[in-house]
């Protein structure tokens, strides 16, 4: 259950309190009892940061699971409208997952694209605005995650030094 809140955002409240049991794991608001802070990650980006599936990839495969992974069972999508969707008319491509030099190249371009754009907005700035547009439930605590962010800005910075010497390296070449 928590999995799927993560991944579509909140339970509509009428749901979550409609089964028999609901009460065990819902509060009168609809929220989850027992397990507090989630995250939420919409599936592109699952799909692209977790599973490395280049971007227009993603979208497509995105835009073909999410119709049949919403909450109401009178909207989701039948089996005869998933068989006409366009993702499983694709041409086959079995190079569809960023290398590891492809996706962390991919990765500091967009960090640093969010931080010119933001006015020098930081990661965790960043995340927060994702998860108020996911209509998150609960706030994470931002200390929790500080060893993380502390890797990521020491891999960022030794990946940046990577590509300064590929720059270097390539105009050694050209002279």
């Amino acid at each position: 259950m928590a999995q799927m809140m993560e991944l579509l955002g909140r339970m509509p409240k009428n749901l979550a309190l409609s089964g028999k049991s609901s009460k065990k794991f819902f509060d009168s608001k609809g929220h989850l009892r027992r397990i507090s802070g989630l995250n939420y990650w919409p599936l592109k980006k699952v799909l692209v940061e977790k599973y490395r599936i280049k971007e227009d990839e993603a979208n497509l495969l995105a835009d073909f699971l999410l119709p049949m992974l919403t909450w109401d069972h009178e909207t989701r999508a039948t089996a005869e409208q998933m068989l006409k969707h366009p993702w499983l008319e694709m041409k086959d491509n079995y190079e569809f997952k960023y290398t590891d030099r492809e996706y962390d190249v991919m990765m500091l371009k967009k960090d640093l694209k969010n931080q010119i754009r933001g006015g020098a907005a930081t990661v965790d700035e960043n995340a927060m605005e994702e998860k108020q547009e996911m209509n998150e439930l609960i706030e994470s605590d931002a200390e929790m995650y500080a060893g993380d962010n502390e890797r990521e800005a020491k891999k960022k910075r030794n990946l940046s030094m990577d590509m300064d010497d590929d720059l270097f390296n390539e105009s050694e070449i050209s002279l």
